[in-house]
């Protein structure tokens, strides 16, 4: 059981484990949150935030879990591997846009922002990602996000074409 101890003026986003099993949870202020972390997926049950969560990660389980079963069975009816590597792009595009609606129609609040933060390692340019974390409340908050921008920009320091960045350092001599 979970309660906010410090006065929150909006709802706050938390992430929990306990062993193998973690969780992300919203607290609003004052609200007590029970979390159960052994059943699959989590449970919590103080609505609002946590229920669209898990509206979500029901969804994307369901077509996850269809597209495993497809899968097998197009692997067993001797489907091609390219036939195989499109379906499992499709699906994937499409779990991936179950994920972007999410973001998009909650842009103004924290659980926007926490899908935002799931999709945030999906980014390969650090210019898209940082465009859309400005359009994003709330996404600042993120570490994932905030780690990720400076993973990208790393990235675009040492792509091929740009000027090599001296660096200093001791040998084993």
């Amino acid at each position: 059981t979970f309660v906010s101890e410090t006065a929150l003026n909006e709802p706050e986003a938390f992430f929990i484990s306990l062993g193998r099993n973690s969780a992300g949870v919203f607290v609003d202020n004052g609200a007590e949150i029970n979390v159960d972390l052994t059943s699959s997926p989590i449970v919590s049950d103080n609505g609002g935030y946590n229920d669209k969560l898990s509206a979500l990660h029901n969804t994307v389980g369901e077509k996850s879990t269809e597209m495993r079963k497809t899968y097998g069975e197009m692997a067993q009816g001797g489907a091609s591997k390219e036939e195989l590597q499109k379906y499992v792009m499709d699906k994937q595009n499409e779990i991936m846009g179950i994920y972007q609606q999410a973001m998009t129609e909650n842009i103004d609040n924290i659980y926007g922002a926490y899908v935002f933060a799931m999709l945030s390692s999906n980014y390969e340019s650090v210019d898209e990602l940082k465009a859309d974390c400005e359009k994003v409340k709330y996404a600042k908050k993120f570490k994932q996000i905030n780690e990720q921008i400076k993973v990208l920009e790393n990235v675009s320091k040492t792509a091929a074409g740009c000027m090599f960045t001296d660096f200093g350092g001791t040998n084993i001599d």
